[in-house]
Order: C-alpha cells, then structure tokens, then sequence
C-alpha cells in the first residue's frame, strides 16, 4: 500500500508539472495558449493530489496503530516505541502544511480569472507551492519507508505476521533500494515531455530540458546498482528462487 502512495503521489506532481508547463510555456512560443487545458489539467490534478495524500494519511494512521501492536509482542522498552513514535507527531505537521500548499494553487488560479490575482505573483505563487511539494513529498515518501521497516524490525522480534525477506536489511539492501528510486525518476521525467510534446503540441519544447534531471536519475542509479546490487547478502531463511544467486553472498545464520 505505502508503495501505492507512492507512484500515485509522484504521479499526480508530475500532473502538476504539466500543469506549470503549460502555464509557462506562452513565453516560449506566445502564438501557443492554451488556457483551459491549463485550468482543467491543474483543477484535475489537484484533486487527485488531495485525495492521495488523504489516502496516505489515513494510511499512516493504519501504520501508526500497527507499528504499536506490533511492538507489545516484542520485549523491548517502552523507551524505544516513544521514539518509533516521535517521527509520527512530524509527520502530522507537515501533512497538514502539505494540503495548505496543495489548495494553494487552486486558488490562485481561481482569483486570477476573476481579476483579483496578477499573473506573476499566481506563477511565482504556485512554483513555490510546487518545489515545497516536492520536498515533502521526498520527505514523507523517505518516512514511510522507515516506518515499514521499523514495523518488520517489530514483527520479526515477535514472530507474528512476519514474512521472510529476500535479502537481509543492511545498508547494500538500502542502497540498491535508493538506486531504483533514481532509476524511477530518470525514466519517468520523461511522461510530461511526451504527454506536451505529442498529446498536447508543445512542438517548441525541447527535450534537452528534461535530460538533467533524466541523467540526475540514471547516473545515480548506474553508481549505486554497481556498488550494492550483488553486494546484498541472501537471507538464510528465505525458502524461494533467487534470479542468479550465485553471484550473492548468503548472510550468517542467527544464533
């Protein structure tokens, strides 16, 4: 579910990219407007923006309850569920900042057709809006995993509900897990360049707009997948196949 969060929340600020682009572009072929798509893509976008990071917020409760649940089984101190705890109370904050600034836009745009907001201060308003969102994005994304993997810690020392994972959970699995988030996001810079080029017909934009951000994607990747794929250690207790498992090291058995 937490990866599901995810992709759609990554998605739905890649809409609103497309959104600021084709706000933006006029300025690079004034021949070109197209200010309904702009409205509706934005209106659209932000909507379902809204409602997945209502979903992940109900989701994160759902986490919140079950990381304690899972914690009563194990025999560790309470001192150390306080602080499994703590993330939750920043999280909070800033999902309640991250529907501030997701509103932000829809109204700007709003005030705007009627007359009562300048054109500039509703561009520089909402790339502001959108670079926080990013930013949050990244940060509650990064929480979430942390939080899953707290909650495996738990289940694992009580034996209730856990599931065997491929490789063990050290700083190579962390690494390659990193490089396919640079992987996902040098590859899927690509989806508003498409959509605006071919769907749309932005022919004026370029495509050398999007290769810094596709090489800051894929050159992390290539770095990170080399020094830490085949650097995984294998879990002893996991039963399944394992696509080249000769090439892995298996991890000492627990006393």
């Amino acid at each position: 579910m937490i990866k599901i969060f995810q992709i759609t929340s990554f998605y739905s600020i890649v809409g609103l990219i497309i959104t600021g682009l084709l706000g933006f572009y006029p300025r690079i072929d004034p021949t070109f407007f197209a200010k309904d798509i702009h409205m509706k893509i934005g209106t659209y976008t932000i909507y379902a923006l809204f409602f997945v990071q209502a979903f992940g917020f109900f989701l994160f409760l759902k986490k919140k309850k079950e990381i304690k649940s899972s914690f009563y089984n194990t025999k560790l101190g309470i001192e150390q569920l306080k602080t499994s705890l703590k993330v939750f109370n920043k999280i909070f904050f800033v999902w309640g900042l991250n529907f501030i600034f997701i509103i932000t836009p829809l109204v700007t745009g709003i005030l705007l057709k009627k007359g009562s907001f300048a054109k500039g201060a509703h561009f520089h308003t909402n790339a502001t809006c959108l670079l926080i969102l990013i930013a949050f994005f990244f940060y509650i994304a990064y929480q979430l995993d942390l939080t899953e993997r707290k909650i495996t810690e738990y289940k694992k020392l009580s034996g209730i509900n856990y599931i065997e994972p491929v490789f063990i959970d050290d700083d190579n699995k962390k690494g390659f897990d990193l490089a396919l988030k640079f992987l996902f996001l040098g590859i899927n810079v690509w989806t508003p360049y498409l959509i605006l080029k071919y769907a749309v017909g932005l022919s004026m934009l370029k495509g050398f707009y999007f290769l810094p951000i596709h090489l800051a994607g894929v050159l992390p990747f290539s770095f990170l997948k080399r020094k830490y794929k085949f650097a995984r250690l294998i879990n002893p207790n996991y039963k399944g196949k394992i696509k080249k498992r000769e090439k892995y090291n298996m991890a000492e058995v627990e006393a």
